[in-house]
């Protein structure tokens, strides 16, 4: 779905959209559609005169905006609940970040204090 007709019809199924998220987060699953589909886009890359061959193209996966926002969803909760507990070092990413780098940032973060012996430092998240 695109992202413009999504903001243009917001106001009259935002609900219906709510509702399948809420539910991804409550059940703790992701599924796979429509969320995690992806069309390829082929582009060419600049220099290269022989489109025949593989390499002078270059993919790049375009995400349904559903999965992107439900992703973002994920990251924002978890910011917020990192930086209500605290567990992980300043530059802890905003909410804007992708799900996948919080959690490497955060298991990152907290990696290094248990390495340091601040046990007593690194609360849990549940």
């Amino acid at each position: 779905m695109a992202v413009r007709m999504l903001r243009a019809v917001w106001h009259a199924m935002g609900n219906l959209v709510h509702g399948p998220c809420q539910g991804c987060l409550s059940l703790g699953h992701h599924p796979k559609k429509p969320f995690r589909e992806a069309g390829v886009l082929m582009i060419a890359k600049s220099g290269r005169r022989d489109l025949s061959t593989p390499r002078a193209w270059r993919h790049t996966s375009i995400l349904s905006c559903l999965g992107k926002g439900l992703e973002r969803l994920i990251a924002r909760r978890l910011s917020n609940q990192a930086a209500a507990y605290r567990p992980t070092a300043p530059e802890l990413p905003k909410a804007c970040f992708a799900a996948a780098e919080v959690c490497a940032r955060i298991v990152y973060s907290l990696a290094e204090r248990i390495e340091r012996r601040d046990r007593d430092e690194v609360p849990m998240l549940a």
